[in-house]
């Protein structure tokens, strides 16, 4: 409901790889398919009305900057294949190589197996049923997301139950003992970069101050690499997993909670939640989600034209520091409550994780109280 009909290619699409590997296209005729199509027609008639009535039904309203906007087109196309040839509202910029070189790093630290039993799949097609199904869904939906021209990371995510599938039915099959030293040995070597990377970034950040966020881990770490040296396909998996326990210790732990004082928006919000439970605050000039999502009161969205509409003797507001210019040549006075770091934490950059040039990239955002005069 949420994705339109694109989500047809990754469920159905394995399902048609299937039948054309045994010439069983016919198959597609039989009664409990169109019986398939019939119902999800049903099914989604909810959707398609409330769609109708929100939107074709008031050509007025302006959506993407444009009217006459159709809902039910958007659902069944603009969102999804609008995206893939760029030709809908929401364009991006696509690179076939962008899903490719993300899984490298998100599906660690099992991406190097995955591209085998890639690799060991094409050379050696697989008759069984399941396996054909889960590994035509994922070719066909990584190449319908490669050569889409909006692309995002987190598409990928509807992929890893299948990667992890199609990895772990290779592992599972490994039988020549020359085969599993090799991978353990590059699992092992992934295992011993891990904590190289931690210390290097617990130092050159200095956003993390306690020695706890690397020494347990490293200290698994070596002790996983002490017991597990019997080269089996075991020692695979357990290095695997000891890797994912040890990164997500720090990361969420200790890195991305020392991340979320430069969240300005949830901070000032957790501030106003004590200042002043019960207000409705402003939040002026800025669409802030995290300030909306914590605030215990959902704020009042305002701009400058906006602000004249209403009426009161002083209220509190969230804004940054940049859109101050209006108030400071207005009718309105205001002070500041308490100011904050602001930085867009889910796109970091090496200026802003290196602790000597961090300050240099920060924005600032306030609370301030605004007074008619």
């Amino acid at each position: 409901m949420t994705k339109g009909i694109f989500i047809l290619v990754t469920i159905g699409g394995g399902f048609l790889f299937y039948l054309i590997s045994i010439k069983g296209l016919r198959q597609l005729l039989h009664y409990r398919w169109l019986l398939f199509i019939l119902l999800v027609l049903i099914f989604i008639t909810p959707e398609l009305y409330s769609l109708y009535t929100q939107f074709d039904l008031h050509p007025e309203k302006v959506v993407f900057g444009t009217t006459s906007v159709s809902g039910i087109r958007f659902f069944l196309w603009d969102s999804q294949f609008g995206r893939f040839f760029n030709t809908g509202p929401i364009k991006g910029s696509g690179d076939l190589m962008f899903f490719f070189h993300t899984t490298l790093w998100a599906f660690l630290p099992w991406s190097l197996l995955l591209i085998a039993a890639v690799w060991n799949l094409a050379r050696r097609p697989v008759s069984n049923k399941l396996a054909t199904i889960i590994s035509g869904s994922a070719l066909l939906s990584f190449i319908m997301f490669s050569l889409s021209r909006f692309q995002l990371p987190h598409y990928l995510v509807i992929l890893f139950p299948h990667f992890s599938l199609i990895t772990g039915r290779y592992i599972n099959g490994l039988k020549n003992i020359k085969t599993i030293r090799i991978w353990n040995w590059i699992q092992s070597t992934i295992l011993v970069i891990l904590p190289i990377i931690i210390l290097s970034l617990y130092i050159y950040s200095g956003l993390v101050s306690s020695v706890m966020a690397w020494l347990p881990g490293t200290a698994i770490i070596v002790l996983t690499l002490l017991i597990f040296r019997k080269n089996v396909t075991t020692d695979i998996l357990i290095k695997g997993v000891i890797f994912t326990t040890v990164l997500f210790y720090f990361m969420n732990l200790f890195f991305y909670p020392s991340l979320l004082k430069y969240q300005s928006g949830m901070v000032a919000a957790k501030a106003i939640n004590k200042i002043a439970p019960a207000e409705q605050p402003f939040l002026y000039m800025n669409n802030s989600w995290t300030f909306q999502f914590y605030c215990m009161k959902p704020p009042i969205q305002i701009n400058n034209d906006s602000l004249k509409n209403y009426k009161f003797e002083s209220v509190n507001a969230f804004v940054r520091q940049q859109d101050l210019a209006y108030l400071d040549s207005s009718v309105y006075k205001y002070s500041v409550i308490q100011q904050f770091d602001h930085f867009h934490v889910s796109i970091l950059n090496r200026e802003f994780l290196n602790k000597e040039t961090r300050e240099k990239n920060l924005n600032k955002a306030m609370l301030i109280k605004i007074y008619t005069r």
